[in-house]
């Protein structure tokens, strides 16, 4: 059982070392210097949740829309008048 505990650790250590490596390739790309690679990721991180909100708003916009022409076309529409009901001695049982 340690044995599989001490390989578990090894390999997330190398992935985490493998993800830290490529967010500062990341960084040094778009400019960012090493210190603020901090920064960098905020900002990718907060770009994510603003895009989400607005995806969210424009998504609830067209949900209020529907529902008010749906209401205006149930105001519009004129209810006909009610058939006649058939007596019950029309009205056949199989």
């Amino acid at each position: 059982m340690g044995y599989v505990l001490i390989l578990l650790f090894f390999l997330i250590w190398l992935n985490v070392r493998k993800i830290r490596k490529t967010l500062v390739v990341i960084a040094k790309d778009y400019g960012y210097k090493k210190n603020s690679l901090f920064n960098y990721i905020l900002d990718v991180i907060t770009d994510y949740s603003a895009e989400r909100k607005h995806d969210r708003n424009i998504r609830n916009h067209t949900r209020k829309l529907r529902k008010l022409t749906k209401e205006k076309q149930a105001e519009d529409e004129i209810p006909s008048e009610p058939e006649p009901e058939a007596p019950e001695s029309e009205v056949q049982d199989d």
